[in-house]
């Protein structure tokens, strides 16, 4: 398996050079070297064209191969050329990747692999919410159909001719498609840069779709996710600060696995293994927590508390909720020691959230019983 970045072009509708703006704490092209190593991807060669003397001591202390496009005035598909030109017959598969496309996930890489290694076919394209993005995963078969091509139309209407023979790989991944040729797509590129491991809510969105959510599933999470949001905003506000973009995320995601036994860590598991291992960790502990003596309050209890503050898509008290399940198990001591667990290490993080905040929690987010509770006393 190899990959190719194309970094040959002019950045002209840039007016900068795109492989060497910074980027989070490193810059365009290490991001884009690093994603493909992260995903076991270790033969990677660059395309350099214009500017070419600034990137081969770059390339050099990546510890990449450089292949030199002498043509790459006439576009990217001279470029694409120049790098298959250097395959030989073992390499079965490559990536071919525009640099200023350096955001894609490594999880992303990862999956067209599988998908090739399963099905062998001609192209694999990851999709995010139905629309292909970069980068395609080509095989080696087509490398003389590349190299003989009159380049009308470039790799795109070159892989067009393929389309019975290729796939699509759903990802929880909008960086496929998030390029820059302009100066606002690179301020775009370096906030996504900064929130790189939570994934947005679109990539929730998309993450729940690949696992067949359903539509009560859905509106729960974002219910989850609105609770979870206003609490963390309003403890930040008390000097308590949490991560919001975290909550949100996690309140999205928490039930990806429900209905699957010990679906909490189910659930983990799988949006770990997508690359987003904070989000992880606080899904994890949405079914069963403890709040110590004196521990800060976090986003896992702020998102465990949130769950059990919803009933549907509704916001409830803390014994509305319970209520059902305690019934139910009234005569099965085991279980209905677990609900009365579970309420208890609700009520001790609601009563911990209350007074940093210094007001009731059912008030603050609105439950109409507790507001007229609130009034009458």
């Amino acid at each position: 398996m190899v990959s190719f970045i194309l970094a040959a072009g002019f950045s002209s509708r840039m007016g900068m050079f795109k492989p060497l703006l910074p980027l989070g704490d490193t810059f365009v092209l290490d991001y884009a070297v690093t994603l493909f190593r992260k995903a076991g991807v270790n033969e990677i060669r660059v395309v350099t064209g214009y500017r070419s003397f600034d990137l081969e001591p770059v390339l050099t202390e990546l510890g990449v191969r450089s292949i030199k496009n002498n043509r790459f005035q006439e576009g990217m598909f001279s470029s694409v050329q120049a790098a298959v030109q250097t395959l030989d017959d073992t390499v079965d598969a490559f990536f071919i990747l525009p640099v200023d496309i350096p955001l894609v996930r490594s999880s992303t890489v990862r999956a067209l692999i599988d998908a090739f290694h399963q099905k062998g076919p001609d192209v694999v394209y990851p999709c995010f919410l139905t629309e292909r993005g970069h980068p395609p995963l080509i095989s080696g078969r087509l490398v003389d159909d590349i190299l003989h091509w009159p380049g009308n139309g470039g790799l795109k209407a070159l892989l067009a001719m393929r389309e019975e023979s290729s796939m699509e790989v759903c990802v929880p991944d909008e960086n496929i498609l998030v390029d820059m040729d302009q100066d606002n797509d690179y301020r775009i590129m370096k906030d996504k840069a900064k929130s790189f491991d939570t994934p947005s809510e679109m990539e929730c969105q998309a993450l729940m779709i690949m696992f067949n959510a359903e539509r009560g599933l859905l509106q729960h999470s974002q219910a989850v996710a609105d609770v979870a949001v206003k609490l963390g905003k309003a403890l930040t506000n008390a000097g308590c600060s949490q991560n919001l973009d975290l909550l949100k995320a996690a309140g999205l995601l928490h039930d990806i696995a429900k209905g699957q036994p010990r679906h909490a860590e189910r659930g983990a598991d799988m949006i770990r293994n997508w690359g987003f291992p904070a989000v992880a960790d606080v899904v994890g502990a949405h079914m069963d927590i403890t709040l110590d003596a004196g521990q800060m309050i976090r986003e896992r209890e702020i998102l465990y508390l949130s769950d059990k503050l919803v009933r549907g898509d509704q916001v409830v008290s803390l014994p509305e909720r319970f209520k059902t399940a305690q019934e139910r198990y009234a005569d099965d001591p085991e279980i209905s020691g677990h609900v009365a667990r579970r309420l208890r290490d609700a009520m001790v993080i609601q009563e911990c959230i209350e007074s940093i905040i210094g007001c009731s929690i059912q008030v603050f987010l609105g439950h109409e019983d507790y507001r007229r509770i609130h009034a009458v006393s």
